[in-house]
């Protein structure tokens, strides 16, 4: 056990309980037995795949992002549907995501790789743009400018 996945399973037991349903039935409709719903939910299994957390996600509408602790934001799975109807991905293109889902530990390298900002690196860049209230961000060519010029700053892996 670890403390994600048991976080994924209170996750899974408190939504199902929400729309009142039983184990038995989310097994059903994800082909698997009663028993490795109870494992998901009690946190016993290691690892959940990422095609049973978007399944999971669907039958539970809800964010499959929420589901896999990377959001907050439980939201409805036909959200996140919505956004992605448009995108039409390859097999190879569907593949590096699915692999970048599933190894968080590479996930820094690969972005630095790619030329990608970490999100905490522009969450910092937005709030110093905001001067740290929530006014809504509004950038200038000025202010753009003045945010290009500041120094990098290094980060702290956490």
């Amino acid at each position: 056990m670890n403390d994600i996945t048991i976080k994924i399973g209170e996750r899974i037991q408190a939504r199902r309980k929400e729309l009142d349903l039983t184990q038995e039935a989310i097994a059903n409709k994800l082909s698997l037995n009663k028993s490795t719903i109870a494992r998901y939910e009690s946190g016993a299994v290691e690892k959940i795949k990422l095609p049973i957390i978007q399944a999971m996600a669907q039958i539970l509408d809800v964010n499959p992002d929420w589901l896999a602790l990377k959001t907050d934001k439980k939201g409805c799975y036909a959200d996140c549907a919505d956004i992605t109807k448009n995108i039409q991905l390859s097999k190879h293109e569907a593949y590096l995501i699915l692999a970048y889902r599933e190894h968080p530990d590479m996930q820094k390298s690969v972005d630095k790789l790619l030329g990608i900002e970490p999100e905490e690196k522009l969450y910092i860049i937005e709030k110093a743009a905001r001067n740290g209230d929530n006014s809504p961000l509004v950038v200038t060519d000025s202010k753009l400018k003045e945010l290009e010029n500041l120094p990098e700053v290094p980060l702290e892996d956490g």
